[in-house]
């Protein structure tokens, strides 16, 4: 400890000669020049001057016991106390912590008592009995002391099954690293108690055995599962029921069947649990399913990657919310969305789904029952297939992004894709020619409302603006000449190119008789000349020509949704349409230099 009276000018104080004593003795202390005591330092020490009489050591000075200081052989300062750093040798089952004058006292024994190491509850080789007896023994103490963490060794440890109960948490050394192994046909950690589960641990079946399940919990409220990796078990995880499960950076790797969350309205602790909620899952690799009656729970950042079954089932859930997910690599379903079977549950029916900032690649989305209030805000879709064959209400894509790949399978108006975009733009203009600010393409058979709100100030003058101004706009349907007809085709379905494969929504047609146009929407692709085209209903023609696409056009004038506020009558800002764009362009006037700012906020189906 360095000794701080003196290691600074103190005024008055050069020359005067301190002396450092053992505190609770008259005895002198040894000092030093070093941390490491290595070089003595004479006590007394004779502090050195400057010019005007301030003294200090001559270089820092250190001591390694309590001491007090005697200056001039007359004046004693307090003693001073070393920083506690060890207990080595001493009695402290008394003794009491406490961080900043704020907080409580905390015994010492309490806050030692929190943690227990299995290691010193028995031993923990290759035998899966005894290492199971001594994890037992050292939960036992855990609870005897109303719970805390059990921490566990770095290495692998055979076990056969336990349980975890209320407020006891296991605790490795991290995923990897601690590897609990086990290839009983049975449930291996069964977790019993509220506030219990696993942290920085992997949980390992081997060989999935038949039956195995890795970790189960029925109706408990705050479950943990921290850093942990579940694989090669036929189930890897089964919650039936529970209230706020908190699941971070939690995998699944090479299991049978995927993770099962479930739910019901049964009493906690009968028949199949308890109603699932408020589940967060933070972070992983995953597979994934759920049944019943499962609310307002939600998944971050997980990726279901390379799945052999299905990688998400969402049966009779409703409020959930998935955000920036990934599910790429999956052979059948990526995602199943289907109500309960049983009908006559009708807590247990689909709805509110929403998927955030998620990307889905190749495989298959399908929908089965009520499906009420199902959307995809902002959502990646790669080669998907929409399985559209079943539900009864309109699923939503909400700003989603499709490539040329995505297929629709089923009732194709099911599926309503729409626009809301906020964006906005800053020019200058010099003079009095209509500029444009900003502009924004629409896609066939898309209908806008569009708001502008936009400020303006002069540069070279103090003259200000605003406008508040909206306006409608429609892009028609793209048109296709057809001839060599040999059915009708049939309104609302899908027509498909052979040779191109691109796919348009029919919603006009003219017809003359074994010629005439399609007008469509939802084009995917580009439809080649003579290719041949069908629908599902049997309609079939031969292309003539290319797809025409067609302008945007206002529907309507120009709405003013605030009076104009502006210093000079010339200046002004119009929406309008400019080929297969909305448009806004703004108008200054000559030797002006203004500064246009514009807000913009498009709503679109």
């Amino acid at each position: 400890m360095r000794i701080a009276e003196f290691d600074v000018w103190r005024p008055g104080a050069g020359g005067d000669i301190v002396r450092v004593k053992d505190a609770g003795t008259d005895l002198d202390a040894d000092i030093w020049y070093d941390q490491a005591a290595t070089l003595a330092a004479p006590n007394p020490i004779t502090l050195i001057a400057d010019a005007a009489g301030n003294g200090k050591f001559p270089q820092p000075v250190y001591v390694f016991v309590p001491y007090y200081l005697v200056v001039g052989n007359v004046n004693e300062t307090g003693i001073q106390q070393l920083p506690l750093t060890t207990l080595a040798g001493e009695d402290a089952s008394a003794a009491t912590v406490k961080v900043g004058a704020e907080n409580p006292a905390i015994a010492l024994k309490d806050i030692v008592d929190r943690v227990v190491y299995a290691s010193d509850y028995g031993l923990l080789g290759n035998d899966a009995a005894i290492n199971t007896a001594t994890i037992a023994a050292a939960i036992g103490e855990a609870a005897s002391r109303g719970g805390g963490e059990i921490v566990l060794p770095a290495g692998t440890v055979k076990i056969n099954t336990f349980s975890i109960p209320a407020s006891v948490i296991l605790k490795g050394q991290g995923e990897g690293v601690t590897m609990l192994q086990s290839q009983v046909g049975d449930r291996i950690v069964t977790i019993t108690g509220n506030k219990a589960g696993l942290r920085d641990i992997s949980l390992d079946g081997v060989s999935v055995i038949p039956d195995s399940t890795g970790i189960y919990a029925k109706a408990l409220d705050d479950m943990v599962l921290h850093n942990v990796t579940i694989k090669r078990f036929e189930t890897p995880l089964h919650l039936q029921g529970g209230t706020r499960p908190n699941f971070k950076n939690v995998s699944v790797d090479g299991c049978a069947k995927p993770v099962k969350l479930h739910g019901d309205t049964d009493q906690p602790g009968d028949g199949n649990g308890s109603a699932l909620r408020y589940l967060v899952w933070d972070g992983g690799k995953v597979q994934f399913s759920t049944e019943a009656v499962v609310e307002h729970c939600r998944v971050k950042g997980v990726s279901f990657i390379d799945n052999s079954a299905d990688a998400l089932v969402i049966k009779g859930a409703r409020s959930l919310q998935f955000d920036n997910c990934v599910w790429t690599g999956t052979i059948s379903k990526n995602i199943d969305i289907k109500d309960d079977d049983d009908t006559a549950k009708t807590d247990n029916r689909v709805r509110t789904i929403r998927f955030r900032d998620c990307m889905v690649s190749e495989g298959k989305i399908a929908f089965d029952g009520e499906c009420r209030d199902i959307a995809f805000d902002r959502t990646d879709f790669r080669g998907v297939t929409f399985d559209m064959s079943l539900p009864q209400r309109v699923i939503t894509l909400r700003d989603c992004i499709e490539d040329a790949d995505v297929e629709i399978i089923g009732d194709s108006v099911k599926i309503a894709r729409v626009k809301s975009i906020e964006g906005g733009s800053a020019g200058v203009t010099t003079d009095a020619v209509a500029t444009e600010a900003w502009a924004m393409p629409l896609d066939p058979g898309q209908v806008a409302y569009v708001q502008a709100i936009v400020v303006a100030k002069q540069q070279n003058g103090a003259n200000v603006a605003s406008y508040h101004v909206s306006a409608s706009f429609l892009r028609s349907a793209s048109e296709l000449n057809f001839d060599a007809q040999t059915a009708d085709f049939t309104l609302g379905e899908i027509i498909t190119g052979e040779t191109s494969g691109a796919t348009g929504r029919l919603v006009a047609q003219t017809d003359n008789g074994g010629s005439g146009v399609l007008k469509m929407i939802d084009i995917r692709g580009e439809f080649v000349n003579n290719e041949t085209l069908s629908d599902p209903q049997g309609g079939a023609a031969l292309a003539n020509g290319t797809l025409i696409a067609k302008d945007v056009v206002a529907k309507g004038s120009q709405s003013s949704i605030h009076a104009d506020v502006e210093d000079v009558s010339g200046w002004a800002v119009a929406l309008g349409a400019n080929g297969g764009e909305v448009q806004l362009k703004v108008t200054g006037a000559a030797d002006q230099t203004i500064e246009w700012t514009c807000h913009m906020d498009v709503k679109t189906t």
